[in-house]
């Protein structure tokens, strides 16, 4: 009796032992995860990201990322890059453009998630990284390029950028740019606080002409390409001024005020900013990109599942393509991006494709051959960093989401 007591007090305390240990092992791992780093970004993919208000703040949001954003800022390279970065006017115009999308406010929605307080919390109480830091600002050779860095031809290169007097003339000329006087005249659209609104409440609670108002991704200023201000522009030209006051039909609500397009002083009275599709040219073969999530909602791919925008999109396209004559080919190619499965992707890049032939076929376009194909997640336009936050990661993934239409036009 007295072995048989001996022996389950010994098995109980060897149990005991053993939850202790895996607790303790979890609790080791729980707390070690914040310190693992985060892929590599350059200096330059930061400077785009800081740069734009859908994406920026994420060193903020995960200690992993906070220690890769951190090693970059202390790195001589970050002089290179943003120097010229901060020199072209037309970075500005793309960061005021992101700060008017509803995505800028989903992005920045991320900081309510309980989740970002704990994993900073648990980063807090981790030795390792403190560490991560400091052997990051201490690290001998990136202290040698910030010593190098005034002989450094890169560093030259970019001190004869702020010299360049062209520099300077391009920001003088910057108020001309159409895509300024767009985002001049967006706060006076009431649309623009909606579709911010929207973007704070939940996906699919809109009906009716909240639906128009409060669409959750219904942007009222296209977010700016990366693309230089143009100089230099000619003020003097009637057309030229006529064509900014064209910006106001693309910021205003339905039924808005709209600028005269046949006078010559009003010259096209588009935007061209807000003008995706190219001129379809006879004999010649366009390619056109529409966004995936603006076409459909959300992990949907049928012709009943487009959106408003989606299906006023395909409208204006299935207008310039029957306003282009015999057309020889279209073919409709589906994209997705890597989140799920990539049997799934396949299906859903393939039916949203054939969802988009439909739908134009449906109103009036013929052509002698319409192919369709999906591609799936096979070819990507971007790469992200799969490590961050899933709502980081679907809006950073967005550009892969995408229906392709090339059209060839007889000659």
């Amino acid at each position: 009796m007295q072995i048989a007591r001996i022996s389950i007090a010994l098995a109980v305390a060897f149990a005991a032992t053993s939850v202790m240990g895996a607790q303790k092992a979890t609790t080791t791992k729980t707390a070690a995860a914040p310190t693992q780093a985060a892929p590599a970004m350059s200096g330059q993919q930061w400077l785009d990201r800081m740069g734009d208000f859908t994406q920026n703040g994420s060193a903020f949001k995960d200690p992993r990322t906070f220690n890769q954003w951190f090693g970059a800022m202390t790195d001589p390279s970050i002089m290179y890059t943003g120097i010229p970065f901060m020199m072209e006017p037309g970075n500005m115009i793309r960061t005021t453009s992101s700060m008017m999308q509803p995505s800028a406010v989903s992005n920045y929605m991320g900081f309510m998630d309980p989740g970002m307080y704990g994993r900073w919390m648990g980063a807090m109480m981790d030795p390792n990284f403190y560490m991560q830091n400091a052997f990051s600002m201490a690290d001998p050779s990136k202290m040698m390029r910030w010593a190098m860095m005034p002989m450094d031809p890169r560093m030259m290169q970019a001190g004869m950028t702020m010299m360049d007097p062209n520099a300077y003339f391009k920001w003088m000329m910057a108020p001309a740019d159409p895509r300024v006087w767009g985002l001049m005249f967006a706060p006076a659209n009431p649309q623009l606080y909606g579709s911010m609104a929207g973007a704070m409440m939940p996906q699919g609670n809109f009906s009716g002409p909240w639906q128009t108002f409060m669409y959750p991704k219904h942007p009222v200023v296209n977010l700016s390409p990366a693309a230089p201000v143009t100089s230099p522009i000619n003020v003097m030209d009637p057309s030229t001024w006529g064509n900014m006051m064209g910006m106001f039909n693309g910021f205003m609500p339905s039924g808005g005020m709209q600028m005269p397009s046949s006078l010559p002083f009003f010259g096209s009275g588009k935007n061209p900013y807000l003008q995706p599709a190219p001129a379809l040219q006879k004999g010649a073969t366009s390619k056109l990109s529409l966004s995936g999530d603006a076409l459909f909602k959300s992990g949907k791919a049928s012709i009943k599942d487009l959106t408003a925008e989606g299906k006023a999109s395909l409208d204006a396209l299935a207008a310039d393509i029957k306003a282009a004559g015999a057309i020889e080919t279209i073919r409709v190619i589906g994209h997705a991006d890597k989140m799920g499965k990539s049997s799934y992707n396949m299906k859903l890049s393939q039916a949203r494709a054939s969802a988009v032939a439909s739908y134009l076929k449906k109103h009036g376009v013929k052509a002698g051959k319409i192919i369709t194909a999906g591609k799936g997640d096979t070819e990507p336009v971007v790469n992200c960093d799969e490590n961050q936050p899933k709502a980081e990661l679907i809006s950073c993934l967005q550009p892969n989401r995408r229906v392709e239409v090339e059209v060839t036009v007889a000659k």
